[in-house]
């Protein structure tokens, strides 16, 4: 069963169901450090891709998904410099359904204009049908470097993950 944090406000990860956890909000904050360099040396591109493996509660994709296309007010739209979808992939269903959930509590413009897309899959392999990605999170530990999704990566792209034990 999905269920909130048992103490939202604490800078540490949290129990979302099924043995998953949302990262700490100051992991959150890292990451989109590390990309958003990148999405800005890549905003020329006409569309800029973003791939989010594992997740989870939809909290990190619907952030990349305001850093791409800002909000749907008119000065948003005249001041946004970049573009772009984000993918979030998890290889639960029930969390997949959480996501869109919590994703249409506040962001409900970024799942209807098509910014934000979730889908249940193997994380590990990616979405090589959406690649190249300009920058790929990855929120769960990886014993090696994932070469599956490297191969994913757009010249000049980054990917954010945490190797080894």
């Amino acid at each position: 069963v999905v269920k909130p944090p048992s103490g939202p406000y604490n800078d540490s990860p949290q129990g979302i169901g099924y043995g998953a956890t949302i990262s700490a909000p100051h992991m959150h904050a890292h990451a989109l450090e590390e990309i958003v360099t990148y999405l800005q040396a890549s905003a020329k591109k006409s569309e800029l891709s973003v791939l989010d493996v594992g997740c989870g509660s939809g909290y990190l994709t619907a952030c990349l998904g305001r850093l791409l296309n800002g909000g749907d007010c008119e000065s948003n739209r005249q001041q946004q410099t970049l573009r772009g979808k984000v993918y979030g992939i998890e290889y639960m269903k029930e969390l997949v359904d959480f996501s869109i959930e919590n994703t249409k509590i506040a962001d409900i413009d970024l799942l209807s204009q098509g910014v934000v897309t979730y889908q249940v899959g193997d994380g590990w392999k990616g979405l090589p049908e959406k690649a190249p990605f300009t920058a790929i999170h990855v929120g769960a530990a990886a014993d090696s470097f994932p070469q599956e999704l490297m191969m994913q990566l757009d010249v000049g792209g980054v990917m954010v993950i945490p190797v080894g034990p």
